[in-house]
Parts: structure tokens; C-alpha cells; sequence
């Protein structure tokens, strides 16, 4: 199972949700980022996000919704 469908299923649902459950979602994201490029934590996510060529959950959102919309 990958992680990416996970976090995308009912994406929709989460136009509503508090900056703080998004908030989990990105900490769930980073975790996964550094276990897939073994990072430390000093390392910037968006150099993590350009290695592994990953959206954050904000854009992957954003981009759900547009090709949704």
C-alpha cells in the first residue's frame, strides 16, 4: 500500500478542515519523505518534496480540486 492514496482519498472533504488537521496530514508527509530519502530533520522539505518530485499536501490539494473543478 503507498501512502499518496491515503492521503488523497475524500481530499475534497478537507476544504474545511481546521489548519490543524491539515497540519497532521504534512507531518505524516514529511515523516515519509525522510524515511524514503534519509533525510535528518534539518533538511528542508522542499528539498525533500524536489528529490522524490512530491507535492506538498497544500498543491496536491490544490491540483485535486482544479482537475475536479
Amino acid at each position: 500500500m503507498t501512502l499518496r492514496p491515503v492521503i488523497d482519498y475524500g481530499s475534497e472533504l478537507l476544504v474545511t478542515a481546521s489548519d490543524s488537521a491539515l497540519s497532521k496530514l504534512d507531518i505524516v508527509q514529511n515523516k515519509t519523505l525522510r524515511s524514503i530519502t534519509g533525510a535528518t530533520t534539518s533538511t528542508p522539505v522542499a528539498a525533500m518534496q524536489l528529490q522524490t518530485e512530491i507535492f506538498g499536501t497544500s498543491e496536491r490539494r490544490q491540483y485535486s480540486a482544479l482537475s475536479l473543478g
